[in-house]
């Protein structure tokens, strides 16, 4: 899967999440959200912090998508090629385990707010973290873009922006 991550309106405590996938037999698709917490023990309700969510085709023509569970939704007719899963998830948890956005920091955890195809844990991923430009950034922070196998990107990764320190730290513990 291909994510991009942005926080266009950080006041609003919103972060904007694209999930896209190819899609090779037509048919149904069923996307999870993980419903647990790794290494705290826990269940987390993440799926509360869902707003918006539609799918599309990679033509733009809008898909059907509907909730089956309090954290799995379903396509019931994807078509081949790309489809694509957009959604606002909120980022008002200032703890280490969660995620966060404001005007000073945006702080992600994937374990709780980025949906996936629990069919595919293997497939690689992709996460593209869209930043405003502050300042000079080193050319490595211009295109971001770090690629991990899910499985292992579900144990613990955080992305942090600090605006008043005017730097991007990406900490990924495998």
């Amino acid at each position: 899967m291909k994510y991009k991550i942005k926080s266009p309106l950080p006041q609003s405590r919103y972060i904007v999440i694209e999930a896209s996938k190819h899609v090779e037999q037509a048919g149904p698709l069923d996307f999870q959200l993980s419903s647990w917490r790794p290494g705290r023990y826990e269940l987390g309700n993440f799926a509360k912090n869902v707003r918006g969510l539609k799918a599309t085709s990679g033509n733009g023509a809008e898909l059907s998508v509907h909730k089956i569970a309090k954290d799995r939704w379903r396509i019931e007719e994807a078509p081949v090629g790309e489809v694509i899963l957009s959604y606002e998830y909120y980022a008002a948890q200032p703890d280490a385990g969660a995620c966060w956005t404001d005007e000073q920091l945006l702080y992600v955890n994937p374990v709780h707010c980025m949906i996936y195809d629990a069919n595919r844990l293997d497939e690689e991923c992709t996460v593209n973290l869209i930043v405003p430009l502050i300042g000079k950034l080193p050319a490595p922070c211009l295109n971001l873009v770090k690629t991990f196998f899910m499985q292992r990107m579900y144990m613990n990764c955080w992305i942090v922006r600090s605006l008043q320190r005017r730097h991007y730290i990406i900490a990924v513990i495998l």
